[in-house]
């Protein structure tokens, strides 16, 4: 099942004011509807209380209050409060246990370096697969059992005493969870989380307006061939497709939600613009200081050594629930852009025969 953004509500606490922004920030370019920020522990659980959203994020570190025990009070407050999803991002320490992390009740770890595109992954994917929820002397919080061992015989402690038998959970939580030595050391892993939230957050705003540009570019192009009536119709069907093109993912943004990989394919799509909208896209980008000032502050060399870190330890099972991205994906980890569109926002294709762009509607 896919999840529309624009209809949940998100608290993030993070004690690093820069950090918790940069979340923040991708959180809202992904049409999130609210996001409530808290610096420590005490006040996250004063905004959870009464903001009531549907996902917790939080790192571990924010003061005496800390992310675990942020967590342990939200899995004692009352029936229709204590279940929530509570995501725990932090980076590797002598101090962090996934023991301890799981006994806090914590729904899911992600541990520093991530990419934004795993911490919406992992959002969606809490939101969308619910967890029966644990109460008994020593424990509260979601089942932690992801599949069912049919050697137990001890009591169910399950709220509503149900099983995970024949259920949507994901039988690969089976395999042994990678072991956090493959992990950098905490300042490492958050700053090359940073570095990551970082570019995407610059990256998105440069591809937006890039996007505006060639829209721009083509339609200025359009107007003066149709003036001068210079072109053959086959060439203005063309320009007029690629200004169709820029319409639809300009909506795309405006749903939120572009995951890092697509800004990279639709800044693709734009080189592929014909060579008179090229000139004038070119002039555009040139004059534009805000634009260039973007560009020049991205950070590439250490983006791709960090993306490159993180994706790999994204392809090992999660520490916490012994999951790949890959098994998250399957299980409903995947974002709906088109919620918010009047109709579906179309897939671009390649159209192998013409070498043009267009719409999976064409």
């Amino acid at each position: 099942m896919a999840l529309n953004f624009s209809n949940i509500d998100v608290l993030v606490a993070d004690a690093d004011a820069s950090m918790r922004g940069k979340i923040v920030k991708t959180l809202k370019i992904h049409n999130i509807r609210n996001v409530y920020e808290a610096f420590d522990g005490a006040s996250a659980l004063e905004l959870y209380k009464s903001r009531k959203p549907h996902v917790v994020i939080t790192e571990l570190n924010i003061g005496e209050k800390n992310g675990e025990w942020l967590a342990q009070n939200i899995r004692g407050l009352s029936d229709d409060l204590k279940s929530v999803p509570i995501i725990l991002v932090t980076g590797k320490t002598d101090d962090l246990s996934v023991q301890d992390v799981r006994n806090s009740g914590f729904s899911e770890l992600l541990l520093a370096p991530f990419t934004v595109d795993a911490l919406m992954r992992v959002v969606t994917y809490v939101v969308n697969n619910k967890r029966d929820f644990v109460e008994s002397t020593e424990y509260k919080g979601p089942d932690r059992r992801r599949i069912d061992d049919p050697s137990y015989s001890g009591p169910d402690r399950r709220a509503d005493g149900s099983s995970t038998k024949n259920s949507d959970k994901p039988e690969r939580a089976v395999r042994k969870a990678a072991t956090l030595d493959l992990w950098p050391e905490r300042d490492q892993g958050v700053d090359m989380v940073a570095t990551l939230f970082g570019h995407y957050i610059t990256h998105h705003e440069l591809v937006a307006r890039q996007l505006r540009f060639a829209q721009t570019a083509t339609k200025e192009s359009i107007a003066q061939q149709e003036e001068a009536q210079l072109e053959a119709a086959s060439q203005m069907v063309g320009l007029r497709g690629f200004d169709s093109i820029w319409e639809e993912i300009i909506e795309m943004f405006r749903c939120g939600g572009v995951s890092e990989s697509e800004l990279f394919k639709i800044e693709k799509i734009i080189q592929t613009m014909p060579m008179g909208v090229r000139g004038k896209f070119d002039n555009m980008s040139s004059a534009d200081n805000d634009y260039n000032q973007l560009h020049r502050s991205l950070d590439t060399e250490g983006y791709n050594s960090a993306k490159s870190l993180a994706q790999r330890l994204e392809q090992e099972p999660n520490p916490l629930s012994g999951l790949t991205c890959r098994d998250y994906d399957d299980h409903g980890g995947v974002a709906d852009r088109s919620a918010e569109v009047e109709g579906e926002v179309s897939v671009i294709n390649l159209d192998p025969k013409t070498g043009r762009y267009r719409s999976s509607e064409d």
